[in-house]
């Protein structure tokens, strides 16, 4: 919680404040698919990127009136040292994780920076209080095959 909620809390403060005397600003909060998807044995995490989501709604409504914009990117399974180590824990296989997106890749660093260029453009100057989801399309398939398929 210190680093997932309270860390992003903190900043978007400090940020905030420089923000309103300068007219302005954008505030993107990073979070995670598993913010809207419970997985088992992952309550804190799922319970702070949920934070996460929400406290960029909150944030966003009450800071808009000061020119500033907060939206939130919620990354699917990027090629990370994260999943590097749950796969050397034994806890997921890329394969599976790509098997399962239908995009059929992990997504890039690349990818999710990306995103967060468009949600800071002037392109994006009308959004605010979003969830951005970058996942290949992982949470949009509600189905797991877990045996043939490509």
């Amino acid at each position: 919680m210190d680093i997932n909620v309270k860390s992003i809390f903190l900043c978007s403060q400090a940020a905030a404040r420089q923000m309103t005397q300068h007219g302005g600003g954008c505030i993107i909060n990073i979070g995670s698919i598993l913010g809207r998807n419970a997985f088992p044995a992952t309550l804190g995490y799922c319970t702070s990127k949920a934070a996460v989501d929400h406290m960029t709604r909150v944030m966003a409504i009450e800071w808009a009136r000061y020119g500033i914009r907060v939206n939130c990117i919620a990354p699917g399974y990027i090629e990370s040292d994260m999943i590097d180590g749950l796969e050397a824990d034994g806890k997921l296989t890329a394969i599976d994780l790509i098997k399962r997106t239908p995009q059929r890749r992990l997504g890039s660093n690349a990818d999710i920076a990306k995103a967060v260029r468009f949600v800071a453009s002037e392109d994006a100057g009308f959004m605010t209080g979003e969830v951005m989801v970058i996942d290949g399309g992982w949470s949009a398939f509600g189905y797991y095959q877990t045996r043939g398929g490509k």
